[in-house]
């Protein structure tokens, strides 16, 4: 079975039911200055592994882009974690937020590393990075899901999975037998709870800007919000804490 999409320029070509948008962004890398990291398919940012079987409208964004910067640190940080894993298993670690043009990570059972560590951890990443070590991206049923959190014993990550409906995949990536997930969807469940229940969701993003984080929640308050849900940025503590 043949699919009809139409990429950038209006080009329109046939592609096999079930290719995927790397697979399609390899026919067009030489048109792009920087290196593509993620599809647009129909309108809606989609990983570059994901089979496509429907036509539809590709797009590509790249790494000189906000949005193509944002894939590659989430690309940076589960290469973080698998490092982690592999060298320091004992440690339990959980990332954050981002902080400027870093992230911030909390090492949760208080064992503290070593400058010699982090040097073991920067040239392992460098060593599966120059490897080209794949990502495999695939897709879990919820009680799979539940099942790696519980022997991870992320309560946190267990909760929000809750509110999800029985029947959603999850998105989850492995490399190297190391498998993570970065919840997509968890914005468009929580929205779903809230209006179940007659209450309005707004979403703001801060890209971790103090002025834009003081000035949202500011707000929000203003406006007498029944609640926020807010992943700090670490630049208005003291604000916040008051």
């Amino acid at each position: 079975m043949k699919i009809k999409l139409t990429l950038p320029n209006n080009i329109i070509r046939e592609y096999p039911a079930g290719t995927t948008l790397l697979e399609v962004s390899r026919d067009f890398a030489a048109n792009y200055q920087s290196p593509i990291v993620e599809g647009i398919f129909n309108g809606i940012g989609t990983d570059l592994q994901k089979p496509v079987f429907e036509n539809g409208t590709v797009d590509f964004i790249t790494l000189d882009t906000e949005e193509g910067m944002r894939v590659y640190v989430r690309s940076l940080l589960f290469l973080f974690l698998v490092a982690i894993k592999e060298l320091r298993p004992e440690v339990k670690i959980e990332a954050r937020n981002s902080l400027g043009s870093a992230l911030f990570c909390e090492i949760t059972n208080d064992i503290v590393l070593s400058n010699y560590d982090l040097k073991a951890l920067e040239d392992y990443m460098k060593e599966l990075a120059a490897k080209s070590e794949p990502i495999i991206y695939k897709h879990i049923n919820k009680k799979e899901a539940e099942k790696i959190l519980c022997e991870r014993n992320e309560a946190d990550r267990l909760e929000l999975l809750h509110a999800i409906d029985d029947d959603l995949l999850l998105t989850c990536y492995t490399l190297k037998g190391h498998m993570e997930y970065f919840f997509g969807k968890i914005c468009h469940v929580v929205s779903d709870y809230f209006f179940e229940r007659k209450y309005i969701t707004y979403i703001c993003e801060s890209d971790s800007e103090r002025e834009k984080e003081l000035f949202y929640v500011q707000e929000l308050l203003n406006q007498r919000a029944a609640g926020i849900i807010i992943a700090p940025s670490g630049q208005n503590t003291p604000y916040l804490q008051g």
